[in-house]
C-alpha cells in the first residue's frame, strides 16, 4: 500500500537540499505532483500523471510534451499533451527510429535542445511540423523512455525549465516508474510460460473465471474457448530430440498469437497443449479462427517433419462457447476439451466444435 506519509518526509528532505533553485510556489508543486504522480499504481498510469502534470505547470501550458516510453524493442509515443484528438488518434503508439534523435538521447545525462525534429523520426517531423514546433528540448529517464518538450519559437529553453525539468523527473518520476515497472515485470514472469511467452496455465484459469464472472453481469455476451494440442508430439519428440521439440513449441505459440487479437487470452495450457479464451466472440467466429489457426500451423516448415505418421506437425482443435455449449467456466473447459480429442480421436488436423452428439458418438464406439 503507499505510504504517503513516508513519501511526503522524503519529499520534503529532497526539496530542502534543491531549495535555493526554486521558489516556494514551484516546491509547493513539485510536492503535490508528486504525490499525485506516486499514487497511480501502473506505469503507464504514472506516465500518464507526469505529462498530465508537467502540462498545468506555469511555463509549459502551451508547449507539445510527448513521452515516449521504451517498455520493448521500441521507443513510442504513450503519453501527449498539446494535440487534439484526431492527431491523439493518429500519432500515439508511433515509434521512434532506431537511429533517430529520439533514441540517441536514451540513456543519456542532462539534456539536448535542437531546432529541428531528426529526419528519421518521420512520423514525429510530421506532428511538429503541423503544430508549427520551432525548438525542442529533451530529457532521458534513465533507459526508460525519453521526455520531449516543444514551442512555436526558436528561442532557447531557459536555465530555470531546463533545471525544474531535470529535477521534476529525478524527485517525482524516475524513482516511482523504475519501481512500478519492476512490479510489473516481477507479475508478468508470475503469469507467463519462460519457453513461449505466452500465459501460463495458472493465469488461464484465472482469466477464464474472471470473464465467466463478466458474463454473469452482461447476460448475451458470449465467451469462446479453443483448445489445442499438437498431433504425434511424442513421437516428434523421439525421432528428433528435445531440441527440435522446443522449436516446435515456440513456433506454434508464435503463430498462435499473429492469429489472434490482444483481447484474446492465449497460453500454454501444458506440455504441447495451448488454450485461447476469446471474449465477446461468437461461436462461428471462434471456430472460424480456430480453421485458420490450424491452416497457419499447417503452412509452417519444420526439421524432419516428414517423419511424422502425417508426414506434417499439424494440430487438433476444439471449440466451446457460452452460452451456445456451455453455462459455466467449468463445462465450458470440459467442452472445449472433449471436442478437442474428438479431433485427435478422429483423424487429427482438424476443427471440432462441441456438441451432445460427440458425446453420443464417444458412448457407442465404447460399447
Amino acid at each position: 500500500m503507499f505510504d504517503s506519509t513516508a513519501f511526503i518526509e522524503k519529499a520534503k528532505r529532497e526539496l530542502e537540499a534543491i531549495k535555493q533553485n526554486f521558489k516556494e510556489d514551484d516546491l509547493a508543486y513539485l510536492l503535490f505532483s508528486g504525490y499525485f504522480i506516486n499514487s497511480q499504481k501502473t506505469a503507464m498510469e504514472k506516465i500518464a500523471a507526469f505529462v498530465n502534470a508537467l502540462s498545468t505547470y506555469k511555463n509549459f501550458k502551451n508547449y507539445l510534451i510527448e513521452f515516449y516510453f521504451q517498455k520493448t524493442e521500441k521507443l513510442r509515443l504513450t503519453a501527449c499533451y498539446g494535440i487534439t484528438l484526431n492527431q491523439n488518434v493518429k500519432y500515439i503508439g508511433i515509434s521512434a527510429d532506431s537511429q533517430g534523435l529520439l533514441a540517441s538521447v536514451l540513456g543519456k545525462q542532462g539534456w539536448k535542445e535542437e531546432d529541428e525534429p531528426a529526419k528519421k523520426d518521420k512520423k514525429r517531423a510530421k506532428l511538429l511540423t503541423e503544430l508549427k514546433m520551432k525548438k525542442s528540448i529533451y530529457f532521458s529517464i534513465s533507459s526508460i523512455g525519453v521526455l520531449a518538450i516543444s514551442k512555436t519559437n526558436k528561442s532557447d529553453f531557459s536555465a530555470d525549465e531546463k533545471i525544474f525539468v531535470h529535477n521534476f523527473i529525478k524527485m517525482n518520476l524516475q524513482p516511482s516508474l523504475a519501481l512500478a515497472l519492476e512490479n510489473e515485470t516481477n507479475i508478468e514472469r508470475a503469469i507467463t510460460d519462460q519457453m513461449t511467452t505466452l500465459y501460463n496455465h495458472t493465469f488461464f484459469k484465472i482469466r477464464l473465471k474472471e470473464e465467466a464472472t463478466n458474463l454473469q453481469r452482461e447476460v448475451g455476451r458470449p465467451l469462446s474457448l479453443v483448445m489445442i494440442d499438437i498431433d504425434y508430439f511424442k513421437h516428434y519428440n523421439d525421432k528428433n530430440g528435445h531440441p527440435k521439440g522446443d522449436i516446435v513449441i515456440k513456433e506454434i505459440a508464435k503463430t498462435l498469437k499473429k492469429q489472434t487479437r490482444t483481447s484474446d487470452v492465449v497460453a500454454r495450457y501444458g506440455g504441447e497443449e495451448f488454450a485461447i479464451l476469446m471474449p465477446n466472440t461468437h461461436l462461428a467466429d471462434a471456430t472460424s479462427k480456430a480453421e485458420a489457426i490450424r491452416r497457419a500451423v499447417y503452412d509452417l516448415k519444420f526439421d524432419n517433419e516428414k517423419s511424422q505418421p502425417n508426414k506434417k506437425i499439424t494440430i487438433s482443435l476444439g471449440v466451446a462457447n457460452i452460452p451456445m455449449n456451455a453455462l459455466t467456466p467449468e463445462s465450458l473447459l470440459e467442452r472445449a476439451d472433449k471436442a478437442l480429442y474428438f479431433s485427435k480421436e478422429n483423424g487429427k488436423n482438424k476443427v471440432t466444435i462441441y456438441s451432445t452428439s460427440i458425446e453420443a458418438i464417444k458412448k457407442i464406439n465404447q460399447k
